[in-house]
């Protein structure tokens, strides 16, 4: 990342961090309102590629980079698969 400080620039920092970590089952809108934040992001691309290079048992639940952790988890495994 030729930023390091990329995260003060991301746009999470100026809604509710609750929104990105609904309860475990949650979807619709709860899980849409976080995904909304991050697809207008300015720094999404270095917030996918941090929390892709975390170890998988390291990544924390909730909303990163626009996924769910379903969602890391099967990009993980499809990226492995290839």
């Amino acid at each position: 990342m030729s930023d390091p400080l990329w995260y003060k620039r991301a746009a999470c920092l100026k809604v509710d961090p609750d929104w990105f970590y609904p309860e475990r089952g949650a979807k619709g809108p709860v899980i849409e309102q976080a995904k909304r934040v991050c697809r207008r992001c300015p720094v999404l691309t270095d917030c996918h590629e941090e929390v892709m290079a975390m170890v998988p048992n390291q990544d924390a639940y909730g909303i990163r980079a626009g996924m769910t952790e379903t969602e890391r988890r099967k990009l993980r495994r499809d990226a492995r698969a290839a």
